[in-house]
């Protein structure tokens, strides 16, 4: 954040708007989830009332329908019925009209109860009115042939009671007043039943029914009866009812509310709709499965507008004081949050200021660090040579030896040569060449055993240069990497008061660093001369290596020397950390030796040590590495 940005103090206004508009979001959103789901709590509950109300309705209607059927075959069936209605035409009408009198006055409802011959002549009828059952004059019977219900009656089969579709009952071409929603139950005689051929045919006045039903609902709902093209039988209007016979065409769920009834036309029932701006519930129930269509009755239960207004009252006022609280309890935050951004940019503008100073102190130790850096890298240089430089020493004390031997016995061989050419000019004896011949062998072989040290010695320090410089994965044997190590410590080891004692296998067979290795132990071994025993006293080093599971190698360098302490275990690989500084180490040596273990040779170093008992270092190394990361190396 720069001092020109902060040197303008913040926007409050903006500040507090950018905070109070997601606080009004999620205020709104929450009431809204808050209000859909009290509602549809209480939605539920009304469904459930609305559900019970349909099957109610429905058990009562299909109760009523199955008790009329079984009236009239056990009407039909009585014996007054085949005493009355013989079918050799011997008819005896009183009998008939004694059986319907008994019949209407146990069966409530009914309205008319008649028998027709099979011409569709009423041949007797009973009127049941507020006066009891009176049965019609001869004179005044009618023939209802041509009536729906009589040419559909007489076409079902003999022991099936055919329900007529529920309308108003007309007489002489009038409906009669006041109205009468009639069901009319017919059922053919003198089929197989030794009676006279006919339909006895019962007018059910539904209107009780009709009002059993619409009481039955609780307050703030009511039950609507529609028939199969969509026309009122039953609804609290009383004007939108009959409209088939009445032909008030427009008095039609199909025309008044469509979407509604072509979804009633399509799942036959629902529960918890919300359609027409009303929440209903509604089912179908078939009264007649003998027409070619079946029959059908709609029955609908509708929640009134004001019931639905009372829940979205009683939900309203305390999700929107719920809401309002927020609000007010929002704004009042944001109002702090608002001091405290006013505070936080006066705390901000000084804050700039320090970090400014802290900026330029950080680049200042950004430099130095850099700095620091190269400085180490010289340094490991420096150690890297330094190694390398004592090794050349030691090879070339080494070879000192060997060579100077070899060119002693070479001149003492080239000055008996010239001897011999003297004694030849002066006569030479046999026994002179047999002497030549003799120290000239002898002289030979002790010329070329030291001519193969000098050899040995150049051909170890060689594969361990090249091993050092190369730095590239290969396959290797692991006692011969530490045989060249050894070669080349030999001038450095011989005056130090030290033993030591190798175990190596044979064959152990590595894919790896073996200059990076040769450096690890050059330094675990020089660590241990120079730290670990006592340059009087000396001590002993022990070199051992083993398989372990899995495919890796351990190596162990121990030795007998002063031990470390708990302070300097915990240090020993840090940079810059040595015991012997007086004598111009620089503390790099087991660091590096850490970084080249755990980086490059892809393996773990741990260390154990005891004060007075020696230390003890532990290399764990995979047998192949992976493929090797140059920066490590470097």
């Amino acid at each position: 954040m720069s001092l020109s940005v902060l040197n303008k103090p913040p926007n409050l206004v903006w500040r507090l708007f950018s905070l109070w508009l997601p606080l009004l979001v999620l205020i709104v959103m929450g009431g809204t989830f808050a209000y859909t789901q009290s509602r549809d709590a209480r939605l539920a509950t009304v469904t459930a009332e609305q559900t019970a109300y349909v099957n109610q309705s429905i058990t009562q209607i299909s109760a009523e329908l199955s008790h009329l059927r079984h009236l009239m075959l056990l009407l039909k069936g009585s014996a007054a019925m085949r005493q009355g209605l013989p079918a050799d035409d011997s008819w005896q009408l009183m009998r008939i009209e004694s059986l319907f009198r008994r019949f209407v006055n146990v069966v409530p409802g009914v309205s008319q109860l008649r028998w027709l011959d099979e011409q569709g002549m009423e041949r007797i009828r009973l009127n049941i009115g507020p006066k009891g059952a009176l049965r019609v004059p001869d004179s005044e019977l009618q023939n209802k042939a041509d009536r729906y219900y009589v040419s559909q009656g007489m076409q079902v089969a003999a022991e099936h009671v055919y329900f007529s579709p529920i309308d108003l009952n007309v007489e002489h071409g009038k409906i009669v007043e006041p109205i009468e929603p009639t069901l009319r139950a017919t059922l053919r005689t003198g089929v197989g039943d030794g009676l006279a051929p006919g339909l006895l045919v019962m007018n059910i006045n539904l209107a009780d029914l009709f009002e059993r039903l619409s009481t039955a609902v609780s307050d703030g709902m009511h039950l609507e009866i529609l028939n199969g093209q969509g026309y009122w039988l039953l609804h609290p209007d009383k004007r939108l009812t009959w409209g088939f016979q009445y032909n008030a065409e427009k008095n039609n769920l199909a025309v008044r509310v469509p979407r509604l009834w072509q979804q009633m036309g399509q799942h036959h029932y629902a529960n918890g709709q919300a359609l027409a701006g009303e929440w209903l519930s509604y089912s179908l129930i078939q009264i007649e499965d003998q027409d070619e269509a079946p029959r059908y009755l709609y029955l609908l239960v509708t929640t009134d507008d004001g019931r639905l207004a009372q829940i979205h009252a009683a939900l309203l006022p305390p999700i929107l004081a719920v809401c309002l609280l927020c609000l007010l309890g929002g704004g009042a935050v944001l109002y702090r949050i608002g001091r405290a951004d006013h505070e936080r940019w006066q705390l901000g503008h000084r804050l700039a200021k320090e970090q400014a100073a802290l900026r330029q102190a950080y680049e200042d130790l950004a430099r130095l660090h850099e700095t620091s850096q190269l400085l180490q890298d010289e340094l490991v240089e420096t150690r890297k040579l330094s190694a390398l430089g004592m090794m050349v020493a030691g090879v070339a004390h080494e070879l000192n030896t060997p060579t100077g031997g070899a060119l002693v016995t070479l001149s003492t061989l080239h000055k008996q040569l010239h001897q011999l050419e003297e004694q030849l000019s002066s006569g030479l004896r046999r026994s002179d060449l047999e002497r030549f011949v003799g120290q000239c062998d002898e002289g030979l072989r002790l010329a070329l055993h030291n001519l193969q040290r000098v050899a040995g010695l150049i051909k170890r320090f060689k594969r361990l240069a090249v091993d050092r410089s190369q730095e590239q994965v290969h396959k290797f044997e692991l006692k011969q990497c530490v045989d060249d190590l050894l070669a080349s410590l030999h001038p450095l080891l011989k005056h130090q008061p030290v033993q030591l004692h190798v175990t190596i296998p044979d064959q152990l067979m590595l894919h790896s660093f073996p200059g990076v290795l040769s450096q690890v132990l050059q330094n675990l071994i020089d660590n241990g001369v120079q730290h670990g025993l006592l340059p009087k006293d000396g001590g002993n080093l022990w070199l051992e290596a083993s398989k372990v599971e899995r495919q890796q190698l351990e190596i162990r360098l121990r030795d007998d020397g002063v031990g470390m302490s708990a302070e300097q275990l915990a240090t020993i690989f840090d940079p810059f950390v040595t015991s012997g500084r007086h004598q111009g180490h620089i503390g790099l040596g087991m660091h590096l030796v850490h970084q080249w273990v755990t980086q490059v040779l892809q393996g773990s170093l741990k260390v154990s040590s005891v004060p007075g008992e020696g230390s003890c270092f532990v290399l764990t190394l995979p047998l192949t590495v992976r493929e090797p990361v140059a920066e490590a190396i470097d």
